[in-house]
C-alpha cells in the first residue's frame, strides 16, 4: 500500500514539473522581450512576425485563397510573435483589414486594441505593425482618404504609439506600438514611412525608414519576393532571404532588416502566381527549412532583424512539415544565446 502511494505521489511530482516547465514556456513566450535590455537598439533585436497577421481570424470570403495564417492575432502573441503584417483600407467610414480584395473578419481597431490589451497585461513587451493600403492603386482620392484616417487613428493612440527614430531602444518602446507603414499617412508625428520598398528577387539594400516626427531616415535590408512561383525562383528567394540573414547577423552597420519568408508557389486553373493556401504551403515547406537550418547552424547570438513568415506557430499543415514553431522560437532565442 505505501508503495502504490508512493508511486502515485511521483506520478503527480513529476506531472507538476511539467506543467511547470510547460508554464516556464509559455510564459517565456509571452514576455520575451521584457528579458531584453533597455539600451538596446530595436534595430540589434531579432523578432518574429506574421504576414498577412489578419488572415488568422478569418476572411469573409469561404475560399482559401489568401489565408496566410491559421492563429488568430491573439493567438499570434501568445507563441511570441511582436511584428503584425496588416492591410486597412477604407469601406463605409469603417477601417477594415484585407488581403488583396479579400476582407478579414476583424477590423483595423479591432486588431489594435487586441494588440494594446496584451501590452496592458505585459507592459515591458512593444509591437510593431506594419501598415499598407491594400487596395485602390492609384486612385488619388481614395490614397488620400486612407492617408488622412489612418493617420488622425494613429494619432489618437497618443502615447501607445511610439515616435520613431533611427536608435530607438526597447527601454523607449515599452508598452507601446511602433507603426512602419509602406504607404504615405498624414495629419500624425508617430512611426515611419518605408521608403523604397521592393518585391525584387534580390531584394534590396536601397530602402529607408523615415521617421514622421523629424524626417530622420536610416537605411533598411529588405527582402519581400512574394511570388516565387518556380523551383528555380524558390532557390533565388531562399538564396537572398540567408544573405541578408547573414550580413544582417554579421555586420554591426546593417541597421534596420526586414526579411519576409512568406510567399506562395502555386498554379490554379493553369494560372501562375494565384495565392492558394497550397501555393503558401509550398513556399513554406522549401523556405523554412532553409531559414530554420541557418538558424540552428550554430548556437550563438544573432542579430536576424525582423522576420515575417507565414503560417507562425504551425509545425505542420496537410501534411507539409513548415516549422512553423520551431523558427518562431529559435528567433526568439537567438536574442538570449551567448555571444561570437
Amino acid at each position: 500500500m505505501i508503495f502504490f502511494l508512493n508511486i502515485q505521489f511521483m506520478k503527480r511530482a513529476l506531472l507538476l514539473i511539467l506543467l511547470s516547465v510547460i508554464h516556464l514556456y509559455i510564459y517565456s513566450q509571452n514576455n520575451w522581450l521584457s528579458r531584453i535590455a533597455d539600451e538596446t537598439p530595436i534595430a540589434d533585436i531579432a523578432i518574429p512576425g506574421s504576414h498577412n497577421s489578419a488572415t488568422g481570424n478569418k476572411l469573409e470570403s469561404i475560399t482559401r485563397i489568401g489565408v496566410t495564417q491559421l492563429l488568430t492575432i491573439d493567438k499570434q502573441w501568445d507563441i511570441g510573435i511582436r511584428a503584425f503584417d496588416l492591410r486597412p483600407d477604407i469601406c463605409n467610414e469603417e477601417i477594415n483589414i484585407y488581403h488583396g480584395p479579400l476582407k478579414a473578419r476583424i477590423t483595423f481597431s479591432q486588431a489594435i486594441e487586441t494588440i494594446l490589451k496584451k501590452l496592458e497585461n505585459a507592459p515591458n513587451e512593444f509591437a510593431i505593425i506594419i501598415i499598407r493600403q491594400e487596395r485602390f492603386g492609384d486612385d488619388a482620392e481614395k490614397r488620400q482618404l486612407w492617408s488622412d484616417k489612418i493617420g488622425k487613428y494613429i494619432q489618437s493612440l497618443g502615447n501607445r504609439a511610439s515616435i520613431f527614430h533611427p536608435e530607438i531602444t526597447a527601454g523607449e518602446m515599452r508598452g507601446k506600438i511602433l507603426f512602419l507603414s509602406r504607404s504615405h499617412y498624414t495629419s500624425c508625428s508617430k512611426g515611419a514611412y518605408i521608403k523604397g520598398w521592393s518585391h525584387s528577387p534580390t531584394g534590396t539594400d536601397n530602402a529607408k525608414i523615415v521617421s514622421y516626427s523629424k524626417s530622420e531616415e536610416t537605411p533598411l535590408l529588405l527582402q519581400d519576393f512574394y511570388a516565387p512561383v518556380t523551383n528555380e525562383k524558390l532557390k533565388t528567394k531562399l538564396s537572398t532571404i540567408l544573405k541578408f540573414l547573414q550580413q544582417k547577423s554579421q555586420n554591426r552597420e546593417t541597421k534596420w532588416s526586414i526579411n519576409y519568408l512568406s510567399g506562395y508557389a502555386s498554379t490554379l486553373f493553369g494560372i501562375n502566381g494565384i495565392p492558394t493556401q497550397k501555393g503558401y504551403l509550398r513556399n513554406a515547406t522549401y523556405i523554412h527549412k532553409g531559414v530554420l537550418e541557418f538558424l540552428t547552424d550554430k548556437k550563438e547570438k544573432r542579430c536576424t532583424g525582423i522576420i515575417m513568415m507565414d503560417f507562425a506557430g504551425k509545425e505542420k499543415i496537410k501534411g507539409r512539415l513548415i516549422f512553423g514553431e520551431q523558427i518562431v522560437k529559435e528567433i526568439i532565442e537567438s536574442n538570449f544565446c551567448p555571444g561570437k
